[in-house]
């Protein structure tokens, strides 16, 4: 391929996930799912030139990102990816609070309410997990996962967007323990949270002035 056919609007949203997220991507036909790089989990991203491969069109028919630790290592990008109405009704509740969430942390979605896509930033990871939730699955994706992204186009032929804002919410510590604590709670038996993060919560629950939920907010 010679050259790119995106848009310039095209092109910054992909130049977004580089430059102000800060994740890798990859070059992929996202209409049939596929994703065109070999070994794309241990790919060594200080190797690879975007801009270039941006201008010479590899990412025209899509691009995928790698979740887990930033280029600079100063974050980790959590996604949580809701495959089903109700995973999303477990863990939002209803479509009102999905779109109360996306006006302070990045969801994505291509048009169907119950696939969607929430970011989130961290100064350390959380694990990898599958939650079957009747006939839906969340996944929480964090260490060496892929997931397509916008300006990509799904399979259904609509477009990746956000429903609001393209900031993602870097989360604190409290913050952090407190959506693993809600990942926790829809695990069922199978559990998710270590013992000593279950405590270190509990902990900080006791404290009177903590009685504040995680709302996205991203810290500065």
């Amino acid at each position: 391929m010679t050259g790119s056919t995106l848009s310039e609007e095209q092109k910054n949203a992909i130049l977004c996930w580089l430059e102000t997220v800060g994740v890798g991507i990859f070059s992929a036909d996202t209409k049939n799912k596929e994703i065109h790089v070999n070994r794309w989990s241990e790919t060594d991203f200080s190797s690879v030139n975007f801009i270039e491969e941006l201008n010479n069109g590899q990412y025209d028919n899509g691009i995928a990102i790698r979740t887990g630790r930033t280029i600079s290592g100063k974050y980790y990008l959590i996604a949580i990816d809701f495959d089903g109405d109700d995973a999303v009704r477990a863990w939002f509740g209803d479509w009102e609070q999905v779109l109360q969430v996306a006006k302070r942390t990045r969801i994505e979605w291509h048009g169907d309410k119950g696939r969607l896509h929430m970011f989130l930033l961290a100064s350390r990871p959380i694990r990898n997990k599958r939650i079957h939730i009747k006939d839906s699955l969340l996944e929480i994706k964090c260490e060496r996962q892929a997931l397509f992204v916008s300006p990509s186009i799904h399979k259904d032929g609509n477009p990746y967007s956000a429903l609001d804002t393209g900031v993602i919410a870097i989360l604190n510590e409290n913050q952090l323990l407190q959506l693993e604590s809600k990942i926790d709670s829809l695990s069922g038996n199978e559990g998710y949270m270590s013992e000593e993060n279950r405590q270190t919560y509990i902990k900080w629950l006791e404290d009177p002035e903590n009685y504040q939920t995680w709302s996205g907010t991203r810290q500065t």
